[in-house]
């Protein structure tokens, strides 16, 4: 995602005509964030639960770029700040990411998927990563600020009825909560989380 941030989206067609150089300005910008964290580590050295990262640039990229560009130099990033915790391998990233469920699973092994985004159905998401990390997310932002509340609540038990079953999921944003978003229907979300705890709620017991 930082490749993006300083390049723009030209860094898209770079990897496809110029893949060595895309490839070690990467390397560049991997090595920077691990002095970086070291550095952060040296002056502050309280215990950390975690290390995330954000690919939000990168759901784009189709399963074998995703592997080529992303995979190696993330994955460096976890095998040396997120191997040692417990909650350690986490990962944000934004809109469709169903094509890349199975590298996020067998290449990086996330432990935690989070605030994943809204475009990735319930459904294909439990199939996909359920009970092979913590998932947090995915209502539609949109949804939440111009939709009823019952519209919420209903897109909130969809997602708990899928997700939650798997055990590890945490009802959320799927990404983030846009200014103006009505009050009525953040409490939506909650009553949703309520209720579906309950054992009798639609004759299904309440896992969460």
């Amino acid at each position: 995602m930082i490749a993006v941030d300083l390049i723009g989206v030209d860094f898209y067609w770079w990897t496809i005509e110029y893949p060595r150089e895309c490839h070690a300005f990467l390397g560049k910008i991997t090595d920077g964030l691990i002095a970086a964290m070291r550095y952060f580590m040296e002056i502050d050295p309280r215990p950390r639960g975690g290390f995330g990262l954000a690919e939000d640039t990168a759901q784009i990229l189709s399963p074998a770029q995703f592997r080529e560009f992303c995979i190696p130099y993330t994955g460096k990033l976890f095998d040396t700040f997120g191997a040692g915790f417990q909650c350690g391998r986490g990962l944000h990233m934004c809109g469709q990411s169903t094509h890349l469920h199975q590298a996020l699973v067998d290449d990086l092994r996330i432990s935690s998927f989070d605030i994943f985004g809204y475009l990735v159905d319930p459904e294909d998401a439990a199939r996909n990563l359920g009970g092979r990390m913590y998932l947090w997310g995915n209502l539609n932002p949109m949804l939440m600020l111009n939709g009823t509340k019952a519209e919420v609540k209903e897109a909130a038990m969809k997602a708990l009825e899928a997700l939650a079953p798997c055990g590890g999921y945490r009802l959320g944003d799927g990404a983030n909560v846009c200014p103006g978003t009505p009050l009525e229907n953040l409490i939506a979300v909650t009553e949703a989380a309520e209720e579906y705890g309950l054992p009798t709620v639609r004759g299904k017991p309440g896992l969460l």
